[in-house]
């Protein structure tokens, strides 16, 4: 049918909606025409428990969505988002539902951060854009376990950190995905895993970029773009010295990198490239260089 929770009509964020959601059960929400979401008129504290269950949420074409306000919540729980808008209502209150995976899917659909003049900040578990869909960051700060970034997607952004406690995963084999908002990678496991034919680019507009941890390339072509006087590129920087490892058929291009980046590790398998201005150098933090077969690599080195 059209599912257990239905909206017909319009809606403004004013406007007082549901003061929570528990499920028993897998259910469906439709909204065709305006949006729905957890969030009082005097926007007090709302709740969302799923209770090991799928909510899924079917929109329009448009700026219909799901609204998060003052939300918290303790079980674990998916949502799917097909089409529509998760839109986390923070300017002033903090969301977290920590255990709560998303999958945000369609060119419609956005996974949006709102922009905001405070700190307060939107817990979630594992995120997925898929087909077409956008990870918009607005300004305020966002954590996450997992990212992942599928064919199509999107990431826009201001200057808002996104926290990633586990992994970014990029698996593009026809379409080009742009990092905009800064990114923190965590911890010692590899942290960034790119598959696929397609570049992934990371404009670092910002202060800094980490990518704590580590990368691996399996695939396609890593882009690493820092061009203003007073940004840096911070990759891999790592209490212990996981390497940013280019596999057979991966490049990783800093060409366009007007300042040094600083690398705890660095392995180049037989078949992988290094692209590096040479005016700039690569300072390694914590760890060597290992090339798996000869070749010739044209960089600058501080240890």
């Amino acid at each position: 049918g059209k599912g257990a929770i239905r909206n017909l009509g319009s809606f403004s964020v004013s406007t007082a909606q549901m003061s929570g959601i528990t499920l028993t059960g897998d259910t469906t929400i439709y909204s065709p025409n305006g949006h729905l979401g957890l969030i009082r008129g005097d926007f007090g504290p709302t709740t969302f428990e799923l209770n090991g269950h799928t909510l899924r949420c079917d929109y329009a074409p448009g700026n219909a969505g799901f609204w998060f306000c003052n939300t918290t919540g303790t079980t674990e729980g998916s949502v799917y988002f097909n089409g529509g808008i998760p839109y986390f209502y923070h300017n002033t209150y903090t969301v977290d539902i920590r255990n709560v995976d998303f999958v945000v899917d369609g060119s419609s659909a956005i996974f949006r951060i709102p922009d905001g003049s405070c700190s307060k900040t939107v817990w979630a578990r594992d995120v997925t854009i898929q087909n077409g869909a956008t990870f918009e960051e607005g300004s305020n700060v966002t954590h996450l376990r997992n990212l992942t970034l599928l064919d199509g997607s999107k990431v826009s952004g201001k200057v808002a950190w996104i926290y990633v406690s586990g992994q970014v995963t990029v698996s593009n084999e026809t379409t080009n995905i742009a990092l905009a908002p800064p990114i923190y990678l965590d911890g010692t496991a590899p942290k960034l895993v790119k598959y696929g034919a397609g570049t992934f680019t990371i404009n670092n507009n910002h202060t800094d970029q980490r990518m704590d941890g580590g990368a691996e390339l399996f695939g396609g072509t890593v882009v690493m773009s820092s061009t203003a006087s007073t940004k840096n590129y911070h990759v891999a920087i790592s209490s212990q010295p996981v390497p940013v490892t280019i596999h057979a058929g991966a490049t990783l291009d800093m060409t366009q990198c007007t300042q040094p980046v600083k690398l705890s590790a660095l392995q180049i398998d037989a078949g992988g490239t290094l692209r590096h201005n040479p005016s700039q150098s690569i300072a390694f933090t914590n760890g060597t260089t290992f090339l798996r077969a000869p070749r010739s690599v044209f960089f600058w080195i501080w240890i």
